[in-house]
């Protein structure tokens, strides 16, 4: 089981924040993340930001290099704090996905977890979720399905026959907007051929 990324600070039926655990790395956008322990809630981030843990006060610039901040300013860390959103698109109950928002969303203070690649297989055989996260408003669609697909596509080694199943599901999402789709399917091939 993977780390533990954050804790839930909000929830509801479509949609929960999650603040970082200290030295734990933000998920990253478009990644697919579980909270909860027992049936699962699942989730795609889209949005990640870093801010004081003041809502009055703002960071202000140092002036000193990136990589010898840690070495100027080592309490800068307790002073920050990471959050990330995420759309809710199922649940994983006994190793299986059942997408659908939930009847009843996660606890405050539940864990979050990044879900590996055998839970985001999963998760993909139902792509379903696709439609939630176009037509959420969240973010830019289109920016959320491309990373959304991309880390559908790693957990399954960038195959073929898994890249010809979403570029299905993500044409009959923009099957009224030729030039979005065009550019989605390049996105997408481009990370097929590094």
């Amino acid at each position: 089981m993977s780390a533990v990324l954050g804790e839930i600070i909000y929830t509801s039926t479509t949609e929960i924040v999650g603040q970082c655990v200290r030295n734990q790395p933000s998920p990253a956008y478009g990644s697919f993340i579980r909270a909860g322990r027992d049936n699962a809630c699942v989730g795609v981030v889209y949005n990640v930001e870093t801010a004081s843990i003041d809502p009055h006060r703002r960071p202000s610039a140092l002036g000193v290099p990136e990589d010898q901040i840690q070495q100027y300013y080592p309490q800068l860390a307790g002073l920050l704090r990471s959050e990330f959103q995420a759309l809710l698109i199922g649940s994983l109950n006994g190793g299986q996905f059942l997408f659908g928002l939930p009847a009843i969303p996660p606890a405050l203070h539940a864990e979050t977890r990044e879900c590996g690649d055998e839970e985001v297989r999963r998760i993909g055989e139902d792509l379903g979720f696709l439609r939630l996260l176009y037509s959420s408003g969240k973010s830019s669609a289109e920016e959320l399905l491309v990373s959304a697909c991309r880390r559908l596509l790693a957990a399954y080694s960038w195959e073929r026959r898994c890249a010809v199943r979403i570029g299905k599901a993500v044409s009959e999402l923009f099957r009224d907007d030729y030039d979005s789709l065009r550019r989605i399917a390049a996105r997408l091939e481009a990370g097929m051929n590094p």
